[in-house]
């Protein structure tokens, strides 16, 4: 079934019990960049890897639909645009069970005046408006797809054009639904002996804490960084630097405990990170623009979003 001139608003029971909600339409990929030093309204969060678009490329230019599990967070501490949705949601489209223990779902139908209102009120102001928390490269890969089509266009053909949007699900990052988590760094294979003794290099004491790990010993420093997003670059950095070095790899590590454990492996150290705040993401993709890959979690893998609504794009 089709609809036009329409939102879907969408509430999510998670498998840990809370609701998440969230407003699916499309938005202008004129208006998104995912380049570090961008100003556009729409930014990424994360860095984009240019060597893992062109698979989605391809598959996206000869594609007649677009089934995206894209998130894009809204930075709305009273919470007015859900509270709206919710208000302006008249039609059930579908309710149902999810599989693999992903929950339960709930779509309804804002269709007219109410979604252009929505999408007006969303689109006031200057600044980032939209950061993508999940589907970040296949936002990106939508993007690429536009701009070459877009060559191909006459001007007065581009703005009626499907390839030109992009479906994605809006949820606000203040929802109490949504959750971070750090992900930890930890070495395995090298030489641990002088990890504090280098990390002397990360300190700062106006910078935030973060804990060494070396055995059953730990210290923590004020690293630096003048964003959440800078400390953990340049942490990155350091451990980088400390294996070429010293020889070893590195992985990235969900949970504290088992980041400790493993850094007490022999040949191992690691480090554990400081959790975001939620309204850090905003003010650090403004300042120091997109975080390095691996910066942060959202939720755990059932509660991600599954592939429902589609749309077409050619």
């Amino acid at each position: 079934r089709a609809y036009s001139d329409s939102l879907i608003y969408v509430e999510r029971l998670l498998s840990g019990g809370g609701i998440r909600r969230g407003l699916v339409g499309v938005i202008d990929l004129e208006a998104y960049d995912y380049a570090p030093d961008t100003v556009s309204p729409i930014r990424a969060s994360e860095h984009t890897v240019e060597d893992r678009l062109p698979p989605r490329v391809k598959v996206r230019r000869e594609a007649l639909l677009e089934m995206p599990h894209i998130m894009l967070f809204l930075n709305d501490p009273q919470d007015r645009t859900m509270r709206e949705a919710s208000r302006c949601a008249k039609e059930t489209l579908y309710e149902f069970d999810l599989m693999g223990g992903g929950g339960r779902i709930r779509g309804q139908r804002i269709s007219g005046d109410d979604a252009w209102a929505l999408c007006a009120a969303l689109s006031e102001g200057e600044g980032l408006h939209f950061a993508v928390g999940d589907g970040n490269h296949s936002l990106a890969a939508a993007r690429k797809c536009w701009l070459e089509k877009k060559n191909s266009l006459p001007l007065a053909a581009q703005d009626a054009d499907p390839a030109r949007y992009a479906l994605v699900e809006l949820v606000n990052i203040h929802d109490p639904a949504i959750s971070f988590e750090p992900i930890h760094r930890v070495l395995f294979h090298t030489d641990p002996s002088d990890w504090f003794q280098a990390a002397e290099a990360l300190s700062d004491p106006n910078g935030r804490e973060i804990t060494l790990l070396v055995g059953e010993e730990q210290r923590t420093i004020c690293a630096r960084g003048n964003s959440i997003g800078e400390l953990i670059e340049n942490t990155e950095q350091f451990c980088r630097q400390y294996l070429r070095d010293h020889g070893g790899e590195m992985d990235y590590i969900h949970g504290d405990d088992e980041t400790r454990a493993l850094s007490r492996g022999a040949g191992c150290c690691g480090v554990l990170l400081p959790q975001m705040e939620k309204a850090e993401l905003f003010s650090s993709v403004e300042q120091s623009g997109p975080f390095p890959k691996k910066s942060f979690s959202i939720g755990l893998g059932p509660d991600k979003r599954y592939y429902l609504e589609c749309r077409s794009i050619q």
